[in-house]
């Protein structure tokens, strides 16, 4: 496991500098190798001080999987502050348990640690799944989970056997070692920029549009445009799907390969705000409410169409309006 961990480390930075992701899992894998070797059968074999090294070394393994999952998953993702006070808490577990401090409330709380990890991973997943628009991301959204439950069931059922030794086999045999070469399998045949799920290339022109589904983006783009059904509140792919007469995953291969779009609420979010910017920099508008607006189109709530309002432009609803107000005043 060791050095299967170490040479997909090295497969990822073979390029040069990984990003997102991929970067991600290349520090990952060395911390999980250092881990392997600190608590692994081949630690007997290690002096103390080179155990004690590894062991700190190690450390990190929870918050960089939560981390690197978060990259898996979401697009273009910053570590913000809360990200990295949260992966400072899943960092304190293995520290305790590096220092001996296993007992008692500390005891309980490295061993909740790993599950609350894992279970957060699992929740990430599967609440992206439905507005995700990119295959392989969308496999592994579903893969992932199993992976994670998977681990953590192997993880608990090696804590009811007496002996180390073979809980550490157990969970390397049906845990550690079945994930890392399914990760070797899926890099040994693709470029580490994979893990990036890069964007399709927009459709004008339309080069990846089957010119089978030309009728069908023709229909797309009259009922985002003509029908505005962005604006019905809730909108989801199913839904507008079933409006059109098509299955679902045929309309997001359109909207993703066809147009470009990585995920369905980001895209449909396209035309709330477009829509929210003309009313908010309407002078005739100028006394309507933020929340009025906000409704008018499409969104659920103030503090999410304040979040994604900003998101897109940079600037809160008030700080847009108040300057493109300004700016036709002049």
């Amino acid at each position: 496991m060791v050095v299967l961990a170490l040479l997909l480390a090295l497969l990822l930075v073979r390029g040069g500098k990984p990003q997102g992701a991929a970067a991600w899992l290349a520090t990952l894998l060395p911390v999980l190798a250092a881990l392997e070797l600190a608590t692994g059968p081949i630690a007997a074999a290690l002096p103390p001080a080179v155990i004690s090294v590894l062991a700190v070394m190690g450390t990190p393994n929870l918050a960089l999987i939560w981390l690197f999952g978060h990259a898996l998953l979401i697009d273009g993702f910053q570590p913000r502050p809360v990200h990295w006070l949260i992966a400072l808490l899943f960092w304190l577990g293995p520290v305790l348990v590096w220092a001996g401090l296993q007992r008692g409330l500390w005891g309980w709380f490295t061993g909740v640690l790993p599950f609350a990890v894992l279970g957060h991973l699992v929740l990430v997943a599967l609440a992206g799944l439905a507005d995700d628009l990119v295959p392989g991301r969308r496999q592994a959204r579903l893969l992932l989970p199993a992976m994670l439950i998977a681990t953590a069931l192997v993880s608990a059922l090696s804590e009811l056997l007496n002996d180390p030794e073979r809980a550490d086999l157990l969970r390397a045999g049906l845990s550690g070692l079945p994930g890392l070469l399914v990760l070797a399998a899926w890099l040994l045949r693709a470029d580490p920029l994979a893990l990036a799920f890069p964007a399709a290339t927009p459709a004008v022109p339309a080069p990846r549009l089957d010119p089978r589904d030309a009728d069908l983006a023709a229909r797309l783009a009259s009922a985002m445009t003509k029908e505005q059904l962005w604006r019905r509140e809730g909108l989801s792919i199913d839904q507008l799907a079933g409006h059109l007469g098509t299955p679902a995953h045929r309309l997001r291969t359109v909207i993703n390969a066809g147009l470009g779009h990585r995920n369905f609420a980001a895209y449909v979010n396209g035309f709330r705000v477009g829509a929210a910017q003309a009313a908010l920099a309407d002078p005739a508008r100028g006394r309507d409410t933020i929340l009025a607006i906000a409704y008018e189109s499409g969104f659920a709530s103030l503090a999410t169409f304040n979040r994604v309002f900003r998101d897109a432009t940079g600037q809160t609803p008030s700080d847009y309006r108040d300057a493109a107000l300004a700016a036709r005043a002049q």
